[in-house]
């Protein structure tokens, strides 16, 4: 439940950092943290993210919210072709299904 709540704040997508993906994210019904635009947020919106998830002081659980998505999605994202892609990356980053390393 909280890694789906997490995927409907935009909080899974804001750990990958910025990109070109990024503006996808509303087709996908998914906000850019902070309401910014996706081509405004950059390394130091990522950086924040990181650092009040890990304010939870539980490293293990902070791994399991995500270190697999961020190890994950990427070849994903950058090698998937067509459906594929669109599917999986969807599915991820509104946290309806998980990715693994």
């Amino acid at each position: 439940e909280l890694y789906k709540k997490m995927g409907q704040a935009g909080i899974l997508a804001a750990r990958l950092g910025p990109g070109p993906w990024m503006k996808d994210l509303k087709a996908m019904g998914i906000p850019v943290v902070g309401n910014l635009e996706p081509e405004k947020y950059n390394y130091f919106h990522e950086w924040m993210v990181h650092a009040e998830i890990v304010r939870c002081g539980t490293p293990a659980f902070i791994g399991g919210l995500g270190d697999g998505l961020v190890i994950g999605l990427p070849p994903v994202m950058h090698f998937g072709k067509g459906e594929l892609q669109k599917r999986v990356i969807k599915e991820v980053l509104t946290g309806e299904k998980r990715i693994c390393l």
